[in-house]
């Protein structure tokens, strides 16, 4: 983590775990009652499993680089600019996650597909330049903020049916004719 920036994380996880018995540092991974909650390799943080976690604040985990799994799956609610410039991320499983602030996954490198059941809003900039992301499915999404899943070039599947106003950027995705012209455009120059 860069200790430049004010991150949440700390908090967030001692808010959930602060005070539990169980929590013990085992071959360089923070445990808890055996079960690796954080994952570390040369200094950095690798994975993270934080079942109990629902809430993060603002820059929580604001450039983990070395981040490549991350899984909560009782989080509800990320903040401001969370998981952000998180390069190495592939796997994010969050299947409570109802609502994500601003700048969350921005540049998230290595992510592939986002699946979120919950999730119901989107701040502005989320999922924004994930060059890597080709699938995103939130079934239950009503509220999108503006540049959400830009510079996405690699997404050929967006599956949000609840979504009233789809950005334009998206809108070939609703539209299976579209969805071909563009599959056939991005043939053409080579996307």
């Amino acid at each position: 983590l860069d200790s430049a920036i004010a991150d949440s994380f700390a908090d967030d996880f001692n808010r959930c775990y602060g005070g539990n018995r169980g929590l013990s540092v085992q071959n360089g991974n923070l445990t808890l009652n055996g079960d690796i909650l954080i994952g570390a390799e040369q200094s950095q943080i690798k994975t993270i499993y934080l079942p109990d976690l629902t809430t993060m604040g603002s820059n929580c985990l604001f450039y983990a680089y070395g981040l490549t799994q991350f899984e909560a799956p009782a989080l509800t609610t990320m903040g401001n600019y969370c998981l952000s410039y998180v390069n190495a991320l592939r796997q994010f499983e969050t299947p409570a996650l109802e609502t994500m602030g601003n700048t969350c996954l921005y540049r998230a490198n290595a992510l592939m597909q986002f699946e979120a059941p919950a999730l119901t809003s989107m701040g502005d900039c989320c999922l924004y330049n994930v060059p890597t992301l080709t699938q995103f499915e939130a079934p239950a999404l009503t509220t999108m903020g503006s540049l959400c899943l830009y510079y996405n070039n690699a997404l050929v599947q967006f599956k949000a049916p609840l979504l009233e106003d789809v950005p334009p950027h998206l809108e070939s995705f609703n539209n299976p004719i579209r969805r071909v012209a563009k599959k056939i455009y991005r043939t053409l120059v080579g996307l």
